[in-house]
């Protein structure tokens, strides 16, 4: 048996988004381009579960932790591939453009913190679930850290330039 992010689970996920959102809008009362932002980032969030931690298998025929632990990566840049190296890239960097956008993050200490703790936070939630459930579903592995560092950092720098971008065009048609 396994748990999919589909189906009942993706209504769900879609329910909760719904009910935040009307908390937002008549409880807190924030500004429409928040809740656009606010919306985007819970669906990146959730694509990113449903690609990092689901399926969860839960079958106990093959149940093995020792398999779990043995397949860990712990040595960086070993076994690691550029399309992989790419995709976690890809994957992290909507985190880095979209998380100031909800969250006001105006230090390279926090953009620091929450790059190094994000992608902790993704690969020590597939080792829990690979040893609890004894099946390795996904490689935990110290690559995907270190790139998805990098994704993080890259879409906080993207975020930069548009930010700039911004402020600099807004300038612009103040003047005329």
């Amino acid at each position: 048996m396994a748990i999919y992010f589909e189906g009942p689970y993706l209504m769900m996920a879609g329910m909760i988004l719904l009910f935040i959102l009307l908390i937002m809008k008549v409880k807190v009362k924030v500004n429409s381009y928040y809740i656009l932002f606010w919306s985007l980032f819970y669906i990146y969030m959730c694509m990113v579960a449903k690609h990092t931690l689901f399926p969860i298998r839960l079958v106990s025929e093959l149940s093995d932790r020792e398999e779990v632990i043995k397949i860990l990566n712990l040595i960086p840049f070993q076994n690691n591939s550029l399309e992989n190296a790419i995709l976690n890239v890809i994957l992290t960097a909507p985190f880095g453009f979209l998380l100031p956008l909800i969250k006001n993050i105006t230090k390279k200490r926090q953009v620091l913190l929450w790059a190094i703790l994000f992608p902790v936070i993704i690969e020590g939630t597939q080792f829990v679930l690979n040893y609890s459930t004894g099946v390795a579903e996904r490689i935990v592995d110290i690559n995907d850290i270190v790139f998805n560092f990098l994704g993080v950092i890259s879409g906080y720098g993207i975020y930069l330039v548009f930010v700039h971008f911004q402020i600099y065009h807004s300038a612009q048609f103040r003047m005329i």
